[in-house]
């Protein structure tokens, strides 16, 4: 191999590796499962902060103190108020759908999550038409939306901020009724993970066959 080749090599390659290392050290949890310490002050500073009132604080414990330290997914169903309903001194919905309420709180939470690592994962929005339904509460949710976190310290933490605070009430104001549960990891949902790992060995495959003529 020509000492040109090797260049050209490198000159692909470094660049890549630095992309992979970065994507990595964004997407992979590294600091393992919350401390009894963490748990307690998160807690206590959602009580002191009034909390949420549909949010079950026990079993939301007890879901932190089971962490594994792994990435997870939380599912949403949800079913949007004709109008938006804001609680009082805040700005009236009287103009805004549940949906376009919907709109704001996710447009101000996305920033929020990529920059711990977290993502949307999918979203839908079923049609009218309902062909199985079990149990009176089933054709209530209208929408579905997975959001893949990081790990639970990045849940807690975005939970804490100014930014989430500041953003929830859009969320609390677009919804009739909600379910909102964590939920392990489908091999067919983790695919983001890899993807860029995979892209990684196609193109040094074809940088091989190009530079080392295999």
């Amino acid at each position: 191999m020509s000492e040109t080749q090797i260049k050209r090599t490198l000159y692909y390659c470094i660049p890549l590796l630095a992309v992979l290392l970065g994507f990595f050290a964004w997407h992979t949890p590294m600091g393992g499962p919350l401390t009894d310490a963490e748990i307690a002050d998160f807690m206590a500073s959602q009580s002191e902060g009034g909390g949420d009132a549909w949010t079950n604080e026990k079993a939301f414990e007890d879901f932190l103190r089971n962490d594994d330290g792994r990435s997870f997914v939380m599912i949403n169903l949800m079913e949007f108020r004709e109008t938006a309903v804001y609680a009082d001194g805040h700005l009236s919905g009287a103009d805004l759908t549940g949906e376009e309420a919907a709109g704001l709180y996710a447009q101000s939470v996305l920033p929020q999550l990529l920059t711990r690592g977290s993502y949307p994962v999918a979203r839908a929005t079923r049609h009218n038409t309902i062909i199985n339904s079990v149990g009176e509460r089933a054709g209530e949710f209208e929408s579905f939306a997975m959001v893949r976190y990081r790990s639970r310290r990045d849940l807690i933490n975005m939970l804490s901020s100014e930014e989430f605070h500041a953003a929830k009430v859009h969320k609390w104001a677009s919804l009739e009724n909600t379910l909102v549960a964590p939920s392990s990891y489908a091999v067919s949902f983790n695919v983001i993970g890899y993807l860029p790992y995979f892209i990684a060995a196609f193109v040094l495959g074809l940088l091989t066959q190009r530079y080392f003529r295999i």
